[in-house]
């Protein structure tokens, strides 16, 4: 009874990356990684796939037990990618019950793996195009 409990376990996280927003699903599994309903290798944007083959390499002692579900939405594709490494890190560190070896894994790969990264779009002000620019003074 117990081993049926252990197959049916899953677990969900999130990550954010300034406005981008992922979900990750871990469950247990052959090893199936899906970002958006693509798998890791047809991922339509190529940075973001050679980036997501890194993670999923570095994952490769734990990847074969488990299957990988990711939703990621808003932001640019950068900040969805950071956000889809930050919900998944959570998760597989969450799956294996906090397990020390999956943690230095994940801390080898990105040191901000389980953290985050807190950093936000400083707004726009008056007075100026942007948060810093100002408009030109004229003198004449």
């Amino acid at each position: 009874m117990s081993n049926t409990a252990e197959v049916a376990k899953s677990v969900m996280a999130t990550g954010k990356r300034k406005k981008a927003l992922a979900k990750a699903l871990v469950k247990a599994g052959a090893g199936r990684f899906l970002v958006n309903g693509y798998p890791v290798e047809l991922h339509p944007n190529m940075q973001v796939r050679s980036q997501l083959k890194v993670l999923y390499e570095a994952l490769r002692p734990y990847s074969d037990k488990i299957d990988v579900e990711v939703k990621s939405y808003g932001g640019g594709y950068m900040g969805q990618f950071q956000a889809t490494v930050y919900a998944v890190s959570r998760a597989v560190y969450n799956f294996f019950n906090k397990d020390e070896s999956v943690k230095q894994v994940l801390l080898e790969f990105d040191p901000h793996a389980l953290s985050g990264d807190p950093r936000e779009k400083e707004p726009k002000k008056f007075g100026g195009k942007g948060a810093r620019r100002r408009f030109q003074k004229s003198y004449r």
